[in-house]
């Protein structure tokens, strides 16, 4: 976990999530789960390989057209490591002369910190209420758990 001080009040990173394509036709994760170590392959399930790697620690889903999601990083540079590491690990093994590669895009950050006072959730879902009015509810995802529906 990363921490990162505001205000004298520690903020804890507990993951971080990120996207990033590989630019390719297609890829047979198949053939690419057996071929892989720490990957699992169950297209009834989820049309994505899952792969699963320990430094830095992540799970990779990885999708035939080659976009990939990146999940339980702690860090924007374990996120950037891991994307390199699967770059270099699918060139060799799809036996690719030079592969090309998105930059990594963060999609999600999940962080905590003690403000050191209660929350009022009542108050804080009143407030979402007002500023949906102003934004467009499709895009709102913050505070999920006050939902006003």
């Amino acid at each position: 976990m990363q921490e990162v001080k505001d205000n004298n009040k520690p903020i804890t990173i507990y993951n971080i999530c990120g996207v990033f394509s590989i630019h390719v036709e297609t890829i047979d994760l198949g053939l690419l789960a057996v071929k892989m170590s720490n990957s699992s392959y169950n297209a009834k399930k989820l049309p994505a390989l899952v792969i699963r790697k320990t430094n830095p620690r992540a799970t990779i889903l990885l999708f035939r057209t080659g976009k990939s999601i990146i999940l339980g990083t702690e860090s924007v540079e374990s996120l950037q490591k891991i994307a390199y590491k699967l770059g270099k690990e699918l060139k060799k093994l799809l036996l690719i002369k030079e592969l090309k590669c998105s930059e990594v895009q963060i999609t999600n950050i999940m962080a905590g910190c003690n403000l050191g006072t209660p929350i009022l959730m009542k108050i804080l879902e009143l407030i979402l209420e007002n500023f949906q009015k102003i934004v467009n509810p499709s895009k709102m995802k913050a505070f999920p758990e006050c939902s006003t529906n």
